[in-house]
């Protein structure tokens, strides 16, 4: 998240409307194209795709920036594919490398 913020500040707002992230090691099995492009979109987990809720694995500890509490719980997301406009590509990273940055100095590590 840290990589990407930096690379949004000092390059990228420049040069593009929309930024989609993805693993390097992802394999795509079919066509992927402009109609994944929205102001935000994410990827719905496979290992859990289908599952109840009961069966995501939601930080639980208040103490964690990461936590979900009970009554809050939807979807489960992966990091593997994700992206939005540059604005908000920007905004979700800067927030997520600062929210680990507040659990590291509070030794809390996800999972």
């Amino acid at each position: 998240m840290e990589v990407i913020s930096n690379f949004i500040e000092q390059r990228f707002h420049q040069e593009v409307d929309y930024l989609v992230c993805a693993n390097v090691d992802m394999k795509f099995s079919d066509d992927v194209g402009m109609e994944i492009l929205s102001s935000l979109f994410g990827t719905l987990h496979p290992g859990f795709y289908g599952l109840t809720q009961k069966y995501f694995e939601y930080k639980r500890r208040p103490p964690s920036q990461a936590h979900i509490p009970e009554d809050k719980e939807g979807f489960y997301y992966i990091w593997a594919l994700f992206g939005e406009s540059m604005p908000e590509v920007y905004r979700l990273a800067k927030a997520c490398h600062e929210a680990m940055i507040v659990d590291q100095v509070n030794h809390i590590e996800a999972m």
